[in-house]
């Protein structure tokens, strides 16, 4: 009790109140901690005001002790988990300002964090969304194969369950508007496509039939391009699109994250080789991928292929001389993809998230920290009515609990918006894939973070609770040595964020200004995909680019 001269509690209440709390230390603490308040506020406000305050508070005083549930234990243990997390919400609405901070600043942090993490494991995890990366080789990928050298490969080879071929090209894909844009796309042997396809989300993969002679043409379509260009319509299945100013059919969409072979495809195309075609042989223009066997190694892989490159000097000594492929080596896809993608700047990223995950985790503790000291006189009331520590501590957990809960579900909005702002960023290159929140890794990341979440929300006030400056002992609050170190680690964690950020302006900068060894002053780069129909030998290639060159040559500026 304090020993504050001022203006007192109206005496008829505050017997009332005297009666309703248990003999004691713990009742006589209540009663000061009330009577302290009533000061208080008589002070700050008017006595009329304190007086209705004090009022509200002894009726409920009464009312607690008039309906108690006489099964319930007096230290409160027997009491329902009901009641607590009833006990939660009521607190959240007394309190909206702080609670309202508390989600806010824990949202956004969880929010970033697993958007982030989602980006990371989509364009990282899977490599490029082969359904197995691990089995999967490129075979000899400094060096593509023609259509007949991998068709003799797949017949000579016995490491490898399949053997195809693919390349990468850019297509133009036509609009409802007659315009056309330009997609990256592969043309890949059907039975390749099959192998390592994952389960599409309309219709179905390329298949065997696809490319034999004669075959319908066809396309596959992935699962953004379908969204962004089609309008995730479920009956673009069957349907006729142009692309290259050929008609093709619709016969599948890929899930979501699959952009396999090189991790930037949006659709593909069945290879129709011909062997009557001079460049079933003469065009060397595929990269050759194979899946592994069970019990098979890149080893093995590497003896075969080095069979093989004697076999194709012995077929075609002008072009192969004997031993030309010493010293190269079979490539595991996933490491071979790897290395094509973002990994420095998204790890950096995720990186930085992190540390704002940890400034987010100290300013919450901030803020528990101080509202845990307001609430010191409602936590000495309680204690005083008959609820012992345990029950204390565990009205607080279900409160943190409570408030990690709604935390999480907005952070989970705030990934899926964010994952999705981020993978816009590059929607032509289709580089950054993003992982759904129900994938294993992300949902492992999330239920993570929302442990680590619910920890900093009740650690701060139970330990605080128990330190032996909570309600129950009655001793003054003094300077709180653990709300000191948690403002000097937010100050040391800016200044290391302020300073890296610094850095990272400078560095851009730095980059902005290395020399290019020419002015890059009113310089475009035009990338054009030239329709099929209008050019079909090299002398149309070179009279569309002739006039192409001609027209922009006469434009004005």
């Amino acid at each position: 009790m304090s020993g504050r001269s001022g203006p007192k509690p109206p005496r008829s209440l505050e017997r009332l109140v005297e009666w309703c709390l248990p003999s004691g230390l713990s009742g006589q603490s209540a009663l000061g901690d009330l009577s302290e308040e009533f000061t208080r506020r008589s002070e700050s406000t008017s006595r009329f005001r304190a007086r209705v305050w004090y009022a509200a508070q002894a009726s409920s005083i009464a009312l607690h002790r008039a309906f108690r549930d006489p099964g319930v234990s007096p230290t409160g243990e027997g009491s329902d988990l009901g009641m607590d997390v009833r006990w939660s919400m009521r607190s959240m609405v007394r309190h909206p300002g702080s609670a309202l901070g508390i989600v806010a600043v824990l949202g956004l942090g969880l929010g970033a964090n697993v958007a982030v993490f989602s980006v990371v494991d989509g364009t990282l995890g899977d490599s490029s969304g082969w359904r197995d990366p691990e089995r999967t080789v490129a075979v000899w990928p400094d060096n593509p194969f023609s259509l007949g050298q991998i068709d003799l490969y797949g017949r000579e080879q016995a490491v490898y369950r399949s053997v195809g071929g693919y390349v990468e090209l850019a297509f133009a894909l036509g609009r409802a508007d007659g315009e056309s844009q330009s997609v990256n796309g592969v043309m890949i042997t059907p039975a390749l496509f099959a192998e390592f396809s994952r389960q599409p989300t309309l219709g179905r993969a390329l298949n065997e039939e696809d490319g034999w002679l004669g075959a319908e043409p066809v396309v596959v379509l992935g699962h953004a391009l379908w969204q962004r260009s089609f309008g995730g319509r479920q009956d673009v299945i069957a349907s006729r699109v142009d692309i290259g100013g050929s008609p093709v059919t619709v016969v599948g969409v890929q899930a979501p994250g699959f952009a396999a072979p090189g991790g930037r495809a949006e659709l593909w195309l069945p290879i129709v080789p011909d062997p009557r075609d001079d460049d079933f042989w003469k065009a060397t223009s595929f990269t050759t991928i194979g899946a592994l066997r069970t019990g098979a190694s890149l080893e093995d892989a590497y003896l075969e292929l080095m069979s093989f490159t004697d076999l194709l000097s012995d077929m075609f000594p002008m072009f192969y001389r004997r031993g030309f492929a010493e010293g190269l080596a079979t490539v595991a896809l996933a490491d071979e993809e790897q290395r094509r993608l973002i990994s420095t700047p998204l790890i950096l990223l995720l990186a930085g998230t992190g540390l704002l995950m940890l400034v987010t985790a100290l300013n919450v503790g901030n803020l528990l920290l101080g509202r845990s000291m307001e609430r010191r006189r409602e936590l000495s009331i309680r204690a005083a009515l008959g609820a012992g520590r345990p029950r204390i501590v565990r009205q607080l957990l279900v409160e943190g609990l409570a408030y990690t809960i709604v935390a999480v579900v907005v952070g989970l909005v705030l990934a899926v918006v964010g994952g999705d702002a981020i993978a816009s960023l590059f929607v032509e290159q289709a580089v950054v894939r993003v992982s759904p929140i129900a994938a294993p890794r992300v949902l492992l990341y999330s239920s993570g973070l929302a442990v680590l979440a619910w920890i900093v929300l009740n650690g701060v006030p139970v330990l605080h609770f128990l330190s032996g400056r909570g309600p129950l002992t009655g001793r003054p609050e003094g300077r709180s040595t653990g709300r000191s170190a948690l403002v000097s680690a937010q100050a040391a964690l800016a200044t290391l964020l302020l300073v890296s950020a610094s850095l990272l302006i400078a560095t851009v900068g730095n980059l902005r200004d290395v020399p290019l060894g020419f002015s890059p002053e009113g310089i475009v780069a035009v990338e054009l995909s030239t329709p099929q129909d209008r050019v079909s030998t090299p002398a149309d290639g070179r009279d569309l680019y002739d006039a192409l060159v001609a027209g922009v040559a006469g434009l004005p500026g």
